[in-house]
């Protein structure tokens, strides 16, 4: 990418690359356009992925089969993913893929999930979720680490596992309406701490 803020207008595939990012990227996804990466590595050290949905039908995010090693992704105002033959609930999708994120921050997300993991290693050492129309994180079928979890403000669930396994640490929600906590369909999960504030359901 040559440049550190990029516009995408129409549906855009990396397919087969490796992508090494070597300075913050701010990425405006707008016209429902979707941005694939398939079957490819993205790296970085120390620096800042933004997904932002821009103007009022914005875009969303698939990274399918492939392993990504990032420090920072921050998610902001991203749409539904409209795929032809294919459901999608979240803004951000993550697909038969390894990926290891330091720092995850999903903000004023508008989908059915701010981000779905769907069978996928994911390792994230601290996860902050603010201002979610739905669901902030969703797990299908998938193995989930996460440090330290912090929601505030969500309309539905902070997270939602099925067929999940989960280690998660410390857990901190406020403002949740629904569900703090959601372990189903046969997921096993081992937590640190659960603290939950204002919301209508901590942990079931």
């Amino acid at each position: 990418f040559p440049e550190s803020e990029i516009i995408i207008k129409e549906n855009t595939l990396f397919e087969n690359k490796r992508i090494l990012i070597n300075k913050n990227l701010n990425i405006c996804l707008k016209k429902n356009a979707i941005l694939e990466f398939k079957n490819s590595k993205i790296i970085g050290n120390n620096n800042k992925i933004i997904f932002n949905g821009c103007e009022t039908n914005p875009g969303s995010v698939i990274i399918q089969d492939s392993n990504v090693i990032l420090d920072t992704i921050e998610t902001n105002n991203l749409g539904a993913t409209n795929k032809s033959l294919r459901t999608l609930y979240g803004g951000l999708n993550i697909i038969n893929s390894d990926f290891k994120v330091n720092n995850l921050y999903l903000k004023n997300s508008n989908t059915e999930d701010a981000i779905n993991f769907i069978n996928s290693k994911i390792q994230v050492n601290s996860m902050i979720a603010r201002n979610i129309k739905s669901d902030a994180l969703d797990s299908d079928a998938s193995n989930i680490k996460i440090n330290k979890i912090n929601c505030e403000n969500i309309s539905n669930d902070c997270i939602d596992l099925s067929y999940s396994n989960g280690d998660l640490g410390e857990i901190e929600a406020s403002l949740v309406r629904d569900k703090a906590l959601s372990i189903g369909e046969k997921s096993l999960v081992k937590i640190k701490s659960l603290k939950v504030f204002d919301s209508s359901m901590g942990l079931v």
